[in-house]
């Protein structure tokens, strides 16, 4: 999700509408704190000599600072005798005013005072009494709709501000900053890690093991490995107990671990409260504040002002801090506000209903603590098997978090700001498109891992119960996340683009297509000459004759049909549908050469396609070199785009056949939405394919509605099924009587091997196809020609299709492959004996996806045949160079 931020087209845009809006803040606090006549300016009184932590007395300057802005009084600090530092703020930190740093003779009231008084005193913030509306997390209208585009938590960054304004050291602090850190030689990339002990624990927050922040610290640095050599794993930690500091140099020795060397060798509970410790801790924070990731817990105030100091510079970066306890919140809050977007049904006495609109009043996230409990008392292979998933769900959880911070980025208020910006890079297309499929793996893997533990904790009834509560919760965040992917190419501002650009490619090749079939002398005209009359099926058949038109394509000659005899129909193609050319559908008075032929040859006879020997360049699965890089960036599958672009031009139904389709949709009662499932039984499961049951498929149907209702009321799933065994039906309506289930009537009610071959069943068959390509989704087996049809035909009619169809066998393919590539992008060690290595940049020739978050393939450098984790590698196109058909461009 960062490198889709990081290639939107929108960063630019990100920095200018930060920087604007803290030079706003900044000159409106200036402003305020130097008043052109500072005797007569209205006041606002505080102090920070409280008997509490330096975190704590900052968090009451902060608000006070708010409360002056609101009330555009300017804020005067009393800080003699401060217990950090007997002199005061000033000896520390710059004055909060170069010109009014005192109330003068002025009489003072306290709190609430009256808006005509002069000077106001404030009580210590948790007695402010009335409490006013502006304290946090109370963020100003008039930056609110803007701060909400940019960034994922608005107060966190309004608080940032005030902080930025406050939070400047004196030059003898910073020269004390430096000369520590020069001597620590802190380098990046490190992880600052705030550990509270000491007071903290007695009264406000629970214990934390050194081992839960690692955690997250070696989360960390195993997801910046993927990209980045890290010679060395450094971490800073700040604590006020050293045996934490002990501890970790035990337990993590391969770590550098860095740490103030003033900290009290002893437990000392007033330790934050020695004046002349004061610039340890600010050098601490310093530090933290530059880490690369902070570890803390949001219970500590410091750690809560390090979050949002590191927000004050630059864009969101709420993603740099993870807390081990509480979310961000404020002691002064009145409420911290989550609003609900999808309902949710309590699943036990701890869990409570959500209804969409609702407003939450969270504490603290808890996502993981069902996962730890979970390890308990298992033997050795369920808890392998659940410490490998938690370590997923926890990747889920980040990767959901940093997705709903994208999206609020992405709205339509910040498209209206990007006037010239019009194509998105292929970087961010591709990005988005990968980030959706990794969403889909992960689900593939978490769901086969824990059905798999299911099986291995049998007997474990308390278990069992919370195991089954994983399922469905977690196929919920990946409908969400799926859902919110789908939500911003909506609002990206590139529809336009995608629709305006789809389309030209397309009629670049219809056009070349056209130009190829319709020459302007056809005696002249080099022919290719090809038959679908070899035994078959329908899709089979179609297939044959795509992969001859591509070879066509390639060789720029015209491409001559002979389908009399056609064991669908002996008329012929041409009485089912358009011929393929106007002008050119017959070889007269010319020598015909087979295959190869030679460069003279005026005609050249084709074999069927699995016998072309020597094997064409231009056959499946290659895409044409003009064309591909376009290509790549609109679409997710860029050879399945190709392939729908030859049957477009081929599948041009005659006017009976169209007549027959239009009447049998209307007898059928077909509408939208609806998903088409495609079941082929019969003699596909004798020679190449399995057989998967009614449910296999109903299971991706369901999946398709649950993500659908989450935008649309839908009042009637509805499925089609083509299929050419009636059992099927039977067996769907009887098992899934809540769906409308839709079919041909025409199916034998005795399946029959040789029914897809009868003469008077052809346009039932192309009905089906038609029907099926018009769905909202398709479930199927791309093991049959008639899926594949269905999926290439779907291309045509959606910018990108690539996704609308789910498969229960083998991945998108064509029998005439060379290879069917994908490319490594992460590097993998094979974990068992079954899995292979990987290595960036190995070609993988994959065979088939596993669904379970591992595919299996041959590694082409190495010639290892094996499983590997699917989300590691991305489609990889094999590109040719065909002609590029200049006259007609």
């Amino acid at each position: 999700m960062k490198k889709l931020a990081e290639v939107d087209g929108f960063n630019a845009w990100r920095n200018i509408e930060t920087d604007e809006l803290s030079n706003i803040v900044q000159k409106r606090l200036y402003h305020l704190q130097n008043p052109a006549d500072c005797q007569n300016a209205k006041k606002l009184v505080c102090t920070i000599s409280y008997y509490c932590g330096f975190g704590c007395q900052l968090h009451h300057l902060i608000h006070s600072a708010i409360l002056a802005y609101a009330l555009e009084r300017t804020l005067i600090l009393e800080s003699t005798g401060w217990q950090y530092h007997e002199g005061g703020w000033n000896k520390v930190f710059m004055p909060l005013s170069n010109s009014c740093t005192t109330i003068g003779n002025a009489t003072t009231i306290d709190w609430p005072g009256y808006s005509n008084s002069t000077v106001i005193r404030l009580q210590p913030y948790t007695d402010v009494s009335p409490r006013t509306q502006y304290l946090p997390l109370a963020v100003p209208e008039d930056l609110a709709t803007r701060l909400k585009i940019i960034h994922s938590e608005p107060i966190v960054w309004w608080v940032g501000q005030i902080l930025k304004f406050i939070w400047k050291p004196q030059f003898s602090t910073k020269a004390y900053i430096y000369n520590q850190m020069e001597k620590f030689g802190i380098k990046h990339p490190f992880v600052g890690v705030q550990i509270r002990r000491t007071d903290k624990l007695m009264r406000e927050t629970k214990y934390h093991s050194i081992d839960k922040y690692m955690a997250v610290v070696d989360e960390y640095y195993n997801s910046i490995e993927v990209l980045t050599n890290v010679t060395k794993r450094r971490v800073y930690i700040a604590t006020d107990d050293f045996n934490a500091v002990i501890e970790a140099k035990v337990k993590y020795s391969d770590y550098e671990i860095l740490y103030n060397q003033n900290v009290p060798k002893e437990f000392k509970n007033d330790a934050a409260h020695i004046y002349d410790n004061i610039f340890d801790i600010v050098l601490d924070m310093h530090i933290l504040i530059h880490s690369d990731l902070l570890v803390c817990t949001f219970s500590s105030n410091l750690c809560r002002l390090l979050h949002a100091l590191i927000q004050s510079d630059g864009v969101d970066a709420t993603d740099k801090t993870v807390s081990l306890d509480a979310v961000y919140w404020y002691y002064q809050q009145e409420y911290n506000k989550r609003k609900v977007i999808l309902n949710h049904n309590a699943q036990n006495n701890t869990e409570i209903d959500l209804i969409s609109g609702d407003i939450v009043d969270i504490t603290e996230y808890s996502l993981n603590g069902l996962l730890y409990s979970l390890n308990y008392g298992y033997e050795e292979d369920p808890v392998k098997l659940l410490k490998q998933t938690q370590i997923e769900l926890s990747e889920l959880k980040k990767r959901y978090t940093k997705l709903q911070n994208l999206i609020l980025t992405n709205t339509q208020n910040l498209i209206k700001n990007i006037n010239n910006k019009t194509a998105p890079t292929f970087e961010y297309e591709s990005i988005r498109r990968k980030v959706t499929d990794d969403i889909q793996e992960l689900w593939y893997f978490i769901n086969s891992t824990m059905t798999e533990l299911k099986s291995k904790i049998i007997g474990n009834a308390s278990t069992l119960l919370i195991v089954n509560k994983i399922i469905p919760i977690v196929s919920e965040y990946k409908r969400a996340l799926v859902n919110n992917m789908e939500k911003l190419a909506e609002v990206d501002a590139f529809n336009n683009w995608r629709n305006v650009e789809i389309t030209d490619l397309s009629n670049i090749v219809q056009k070349r297509l056209h130009y190829l079939q319709n020459p302007t002398n056809c005696q002249k005209a080099k022919k290719l000459i090809c038959s679908i009359t070899h035994t078959c099926g329908f899709g089979c058949q179609i297939n044959h004759l795509v992969v001859y038109m591509i070879i066509a394509y390639g060789m720029k000659t015209t491409l001559i049909l002979q389908s009399k005899g056609w064991s669908y129909h002996s008329n012929g193609w041409n009485d089912i549908f358009m011929p393929l050319s106007n002008n050119c559908t017959t070889v007269n008075n010319v020598s015909i050469d087979e295959w190869p032929g030679t460069p003279e040859s005026k005609a050249i006879n084709l074999p069927v396609t699995t016998d072309v020997d020597p094997r064409s360049q231009y056959m499946p699965l290659a895409v044409p070199e003009d064309l591909v890089n376009r290509l790549k960036t609109i679409h997710g599958n860029p050879s399945a785009w190709w392939m729908g672009q030859i049957i477009k031009y081929m599948w041009k139904p005659q006017n009976f056949t169209k007549t027959y389709i239009t009447n049998k949709t209307k007898e059928l009662g077909i509408e939208s939405p609806f998903v088409g499932i495609h079941i082929r039984r019969t003699d596909k499961l004798i020679r190449e394919a399995k057989y998967h049951a009614i449910e296999e498929y109903m299971f991706k149907v369901d999946e398709y509605y649950n993500r659908t209702e989450i935008n649309s009321n839908v009042t009637k799933r509805r499925v089609y099924i083509a299929t050419d065994d009636i059992n099927v039906i039977t067996e769907a309506k009887t098992k899934y009587s809540h769906y409308e289930i839709l079919y041909n009537t025409n199916i034998p009610k005795v399946p029959r091997m040789d029914h897809y071959h009868l003469q008077d069943n052809l346009l039932d068959v192309i009905f089906d196809v038609h029907i099926l390509s018009r769905s909202n989704f398709l479930v199927c087996t791309f093991s049959s020609n008639m899926c594949k049809l269905a999926y290439l035909l779907m291309q045509n009619d959606y910018v990108d299709a690539s996704r609308m169809a789910a498969t229960i066998d083998y991945v998108f393919h064509s029998y005439q492959q060379k290879c069917n590539k994908r490319k490594v992008m992460l590097s993998h060690k094979a974990q068992t004996p079954e899995e292979i290595d990987l290595v960036p940049g190995d070609i993988i020739d994959i065979y088939s996806n596993q669904w379970n978050g591992y595919s299996k393939g041959t590694n082409m450098r190495t010639n290892q045949k094996g499983l590997y984790p699917s989300f590691k590698v991305e489609m990889e196109s094999e590109i040719i160079k065909f002609p590029i058909y200049s006259e007609v461009n």
